[in-house]
């Protein structure tokens, strides 16, 4: 048995394992945040989808505090369980966010976020879209 370990062992080191693309992010602070973000808005996910090696989050929008995103956001993310730095854990349930958006290419209209941005889970006001 301790021969068994050993060699599983040995492999990991040779083969490697795998392991976060990032260890960590610096998170903005909130003048950063505001004033980096193409655009800021609150709402619920209501659909993911895994797009080759990426995943699309799609977000019913009930307010916006900056830019013009529209009433649904379709946002390029990470798939889930990457390691990604910064990832959102959209995968953990359809729940209601405050997203700080950035836009992939300018005027795009498609958007990415990261919890370095500052966008993360908020209770969701009542009569919200989302629940």
């Amino acid at each position: 048995m301790r021969r068994l370990a050993l060699i599983v062992a040995v492999a990991m080191l040779l083969i490697g394992t795998p392991g976060p693309v990032a260890a960590s992010c610096d998170p903005l602070g909130p003048a950063d945040q505001d004033a980096q973000a193409d655009a800021i808005v609150e709402g619920t996910v209501v659909d993911t989808a895994v797009i080759g090696f990426k995943s699309e989050v799609t977000l019913n929008v009930d307010r916006v505090f900056k830019g013009s995103p529209g009433a649904t956001v379709v946002l390029q993310a990470s798939l889930p369980g990457q390691g990604v730095a910064g990832e959102v854990p959209f995968s953990e349930g359809w729940k209601y966010w405050r997203l700080y958006l950035r836009e992939i290419e300018p005027g795009s209209g498609r958007y990415y976020t990261m919890t370095c941005f500052g966008s993360r889970e908020i209770p969701a006001p009542l009569g919200a879209g989302g629940g």
